[in-house]
């Protein structure tokens, strides 16, 4: 950070903000991840910068997701849906209509949430982005086994289980947690 302000560098300032929330989210400094963020966003907008400031818009809505924090998880996500189709950044367009679809399955609008989901799903498909695949998948599986319909989340479940086993990512253990209280389900409606 130092560096980046001795050198008046706002594009290293974005990198070390966008890094030290990171940083913080992941030891779970909510408070600290959106403050980092909020600095990155601000300077993105500063300087015209509109992918960072897609991504930006991204991180926070993740922070105000993992926080309860659903109606901002929205906005930030709407935001950043709209400046990613702007500029054509398709996995940041990706990543918002997952993020999306995830929060407005919390919200209990599922119907919108399940179109998100879709759309995300297909550009991760054309995009090759298994990892990012394979979480919209679950996301898909968790809406449609709220909806009942145990077979449809089986099936996506075994889709982000197949991919997840594939690439060893950490959603493995998700997946296999799910596919299991999902036989568990299937077999308790067909009983």
């Amino acid at each position: 950070m130092t560096i980046a302000w001795a050198t008046h560098d706002r594009e290293l300032e974005i990198q070390a903000y966008g890094l030290l929330g990171n940083i913080q989210y992941s030891l779970e400094e909510y408070d600290l991840a959106l403050k980092y963020v909020k600095h990155k966003l601000t300077i993105s907008q500063d300087i015209g910068d509109k992918h960072s400031e897609s991504t930006a818009l991204g991180d926070l809505g993740n922070i105000y997701y993992i926080t309860g924090d659903y109606s901002q998880s929205v906005d930030c996500s709407q935001k950043q849906l709209k400046i990613a189709r702007d500029i054509g950044a398709q996995w940041n367009e990706g990543m918002a209509l997952n993020n999306l679809g995830d929060t407005l399955s919390k919200l209990e609008r599922y119907l919108e949430a399940g179109n998100y989901l879709q759309s995300a799903r297909e550009i991760f498909e054309e995009l090759g982005d298994l990892n990012a695949l394979a979480a919209t998948l679950v996301n898909l599986a968790e809406l449609y086994q709220k909806l009942g319909q145990l077979e449809q989340a089986m099936k996506y479940c075994n889709e982000a289980l197949a991919i997840a086993t594939e690439l060893n990512i950490p959603l493995l253990h998700n997946c296999q947690e799910q596919a299991a209280q999902l036989s568990v389900s299937t077999f308790q409606s067909k009983s």
